[in-house]
């Protein structure tokens, strides 16, 4: 009898072991499922925006393709408060209809460079306002531009004159 006894434990301690071992595993996939969607643009990945920009290099080539006037929302991934930034601009974007003139900038790949800012203003020939900090929305319209906070930007559209599209 007393095998039996111990062999009931031997068989709850591996059924222990083993739900131990599947709540870990279940708990790092959920952290990397977590992880995994930081790694993109929300306004890319939702569609609420056509272009992703990555790199300085291409900004001339697109932009000599761009409406009279757009916006360049200049970010970064992997981040979430980033993500939920995105996630608040993305209504904005969607009840303005500004989806053909918003273009994302994303600074992953050169966001540790000493000279980051001063690089996007280079690029963007910014002049008078400097980009200092990111994320942020440069608007562009007539050759002129203007430096938006991400989080005002529905105020700033209101101030301007933007018309929501009806839904």
């Amino acid at each position: 009898m007393s095998k039996k006894k111990y062999k009931n434990y031997y068989i709850g301690i591996v059924i222990a072991l083993l739900i131990i071992f599947a709540i870990l595993y279940y708990f790092r996939i959920y952290e990397s499922a977590r992880l995994q969607k930081y790694e993109k643009s929300y306004l890319v990945d939702t569609g609420a925006v056509n272009l992703s920009i990555n790199s300085l290099d291409e900004i001339k080539q697109v932009f000599s393709e761009a409406p009279e006037s757009y916006f360049v929302f200049v970010s970064y991934t992997k981040d979430e408060a980033e993500y939920k930034l995105e996630s608040k601009l993305k209504p904005v974007i969607d009840n303005y209809g500004l989806k053909d003139t918003f273009y994302v900038l994303i600074t992953n790949d050169f966001k540790d460079d000493d000279n980051l800012y001063d690089e996007i203003n280079k690029t963007f020939n910014l002049a008078k306002d400097k980009i200092n900090s990111i994320p942020i929305i440069i608007y562009f319209k007539d050759k002129s531009y203007e430096i938006v906070d991400p989080n005002k930007l529905e105020s700033f559209l209101e101030k301007n004159n933007f018309e929501k599209v009806s839904q």
